[in-house]
């Protein structure tokens, strides 16, 4: 097997789970992060394995066919993002194999005709987690690492989240955050209509998804692209009906709050109790809620 600072040429088959490119060097495993199916690389080898091995790029020979110029200035030393490198119509070819491949592996089933449900390439995210550096800038982690790298912008972020980044990173409400933050160094902010709602400062909020409220926590889990929601929705739920359901790992009801429609009993179960008791709210009366987790609730 090679060693760690060995250099080598290596041709990437595909995109594996957490984004890196897959490769094999004389029949050894090589993941290569911020590669693309088709690039022919001279790869430095940076950590051995028992059966992989990890590198970095050090020379692009040729690109894969599929490979783009970023449109973030600072993809690549972001941690945010990891298949900016790619071609929209690329990544989504990209997870429809890892589905098929997990299902593969998981549970043995082939042939799965996935539908591929494209979303906004950029401008679509509600929902992010911010960092703040020492010296008050806000940010994201950087890759690999656990400090703070400042961004003014991101192109991925619904239009009223970025313009509450590019506000911050003039400095207009540094103070006002100073007192909202007290000393955190990290928080959410969400992006909803016209306004950005931030935990610590908003502690719900309530969207609308299909005529339904749906209330949530600020800081707590929520789906963060809302446009893809409205897609999901009635691709999970539509046309079901029944006795009884599940929703398992239910969060603050989402999928609950459609499913009731359709079933006469409907059970809610999620061990978050924060998110649980939305998910009362959300849901109502209509289901029975189990405050435990999915591996106990079963064996009820």
């Amino acid at each position: 097997m090679a060693q760690s600072g060995e250099i080598m040429n290596l041709l990437i088959e595909r995109i594996v789970p957490g984004g890196d490119g897959m490769g094999r060097h004389e029949g050894c495993t090589v993941f290569v992060p911020l590669s693309a199916p088709g690039d022919e690389l001279t790869v430095r080898v940076v950590d051995v394995k028992s059966g992989y091995l990890r590198g970095e790029i050090k020379e692009i020979l040729k690109p894969g066919p599929a490979r783009i110029q970023p449109v973030c200035p600072l993809y690549g030393e972001c941690g945010g993002c990891n298949l900016m490198h790619l071609s929209y119509e690329a990544q989504m070819e990209a997870r429809l194999d890892l589905a098929r491949d997990a299902w593969r592996r998981s549970g043995g089933i082939e042939g799965i005709d996935f539908n591929i449900v494209a979303s906004r390439s950029l401008g679509y995210r509600n929902r992010a987690q911010f960092h703040r550096a020492r010296s008050g800038e806000l940010g994201y982690t950087r890759r690999a690492s656990s400090s703070v790298l400042g961004v003014r912008s991101c192109p991925i972020l619904a239009a009223p989240l970025a313009r509450w980044l590019e506000e911050q990173a003039d400095g207009s409400d540094r103070r006002a955050l100073d007192k909202i933050l007290a000393g955190k160094d990290r928080f959410v902010a969400f992006g909803y209509k016209d306004n950005t709602y931030v935990e610590g400062q908003d502690r719900d909020l309530t969207v609308d998804i299909r005529g339904k409220p749906l209330r949530f926590d600020i800081g707590g889990f929520f789906q963060s692209n809302l446009d893809m929601v409205e897609k999901l929705v009635p691709a999970v739920c539509s046309g079901l009906s029944g006795a009884r359901a599940a929703d398992l790992y239910c969060g603050v009801g989402l999928f609950g709050s459609f499913l009731k429609d359709g079933f006469a009993r409907l059970t809610c179960v999620e061990q978050d109790t924060r998110a649980l008791g939305h998910a009362c709210a959300n849901v109502g009366k209509a289901a029975s809620y189990a405050a435990t987790s999915i591996e106990d609730w079963t064996k009820s």
